[in-house]
């Protein structure tokens, strides 16, 4: 093989490189900028499926709380998360955060005018069989366009007291009043 025949095709290699990195980039969809319509979609993917892809990135974030049920003889704990998901958005309602302890629902909406959100609370249901408290934990945390959502019974603790107390990070609330079974649920969150 000649010189000449080398360059020539090097040059080619290297214009189809430069060729196929164009036609590429151009292919790809942009990532869009989520609106707070899609925010409040999200929220109620999550309330009712399993798996949400969108068309937008999010970060996930988490932070550890103490969750303790106090009988006369002592408090069991057991460490609960709460679970973030953000966007930035365009334009949005204020919609301030409400506490981790107060929020009572498993997925809440939240914006600051340029981010919006869904945090996770604490969900407690009452029930023939006892008291079921259920929270949502993050596996990993991160950037991601898909989010999927264990929502059969991955962690379960059971609990029976009487006259039992249930403090978050201290503070008391719930009290469980007679003999009854409590159950602590963690959904799981995947990225």
């Amino acid at each position: 093989m000649s010189v000449n025949s080398q360059v020539i095709l090097v040059a080619l290699v290297i214009s189809s490189i430069i060729a196929l990195t164009l036609a590429t980039t151009r292919l790809a969809p942009r990532t869009g900028e989520a609106s707070f319509r899609d925010i409040i979609e999200l929220r109620e993917r999550l309330c009712s499926d399993r798996s949400v892809f969108i068309n937008f990135e999010v970060f996930v974030a988490r932070k550890d709380h103490l969750l303790e049920i106090c009988v006369e003889s002592g408090c069991r704990r057991i460490t609960v998360t709460e679970t973030w998901v953000i966007a930035p958005v365009s334009s949005s309602p204020i919609i301030k955060p409400e506490d981790f302890a107060k929020r009572g629902e498993l997925f809440a909406l939240h914006s600051n005018g340029t981010h919006a959100g869904i945090s996770t609370g604490i969900q407690f249901e009452f029930t023939k069989e006892g008291v079921i408290v259920t929270y949502v934990e993050a596996k990993r945390i991160g950037k991601t366009r898909k989010l999927v959502l264990s929502k059969e019974v991955v962690d379960e603790l059971a609990i029976y007291v009487e006259n039992a107390s249930i403090l978050l990070d201290g503070k008391e609330i719930a009290v469980i009043n007679g003999f009854n079974k409590i159950k602590v649920r963690k959904v799981v969150l995947e990225l």
